[in-house]
């Protein structure tokens, strides 16, 4: 058995991981400012969101859904997902699989969409790097930039295909 202190430095936003000696799940703490978006990826595992305060913007399979307080959301294997902070007050936990990877949806300038794996030693859901690749987190939040206008759209609008 490991107790946690969830106000250990290097736990802001990473609570609970394998360094603890959990071996299949994940928990971190989101406090993001109103308007930080998360554009669209999908994991290989099970990815839950408990929204604690505040109003969350949740896209899923192309539907956006505003998600208040005290609810969950569940985004099952090899969903595309993001999210967008719509209040100052938000507040969110999410749970997920050690290992069950990332794919980071790109719209290229064209309007061509495609999916490109994120690995890094940095996030408990990350596969690990193969020989000779240099994780570049930077590079994975630049990516997501190019989908997160969709999370502008309100609940009910459909994404449009070009």
């Amino acid at each position: 058995m490991t107790v946690v202190r969830a106000d250990e430095p290097g736990r802001e936003m990473v609570k609970v991981d394998g360094r603890d000696g959990a071996s299949r799940i994940w928990i971190c703490d989101a406090h993001m400012p109103k308007g930080q978006a998360v554009g669209l990826h999908r994991h290989g595992g099970d990815e839950i969101f408990h929204v604690r305060q505040g109003t969350v913007r949740f896209h899923c399979d192309g539907q956006n859904v505003d998600v208040g307080a005290g609810n969950y959301v569940v985004v099952p294997p090899y969903t595309e997902h993001g999210f967008k902070i719509l209040t100052d007050d938000a507040q969110m936990q999410f749970v997920g699989e050690i290992g069950m990877g990332e794919w980071v949806t790109v719209i290229d300038p064209g309007g061509s969409r495609r999916q490109v794996e994120v690995r890094s030693t940095h996030m408990p859901w990350h596969r690990s790097p193969v020989a000779g690749e240099t994780p570049d987190m930077a590079e994975m939040f630049v990516m997501m930039q190019s989908t997160v206008h969709l999370l502008d759209d309100q609940p009910g609008e459909k994404e449009h295909a070009d």
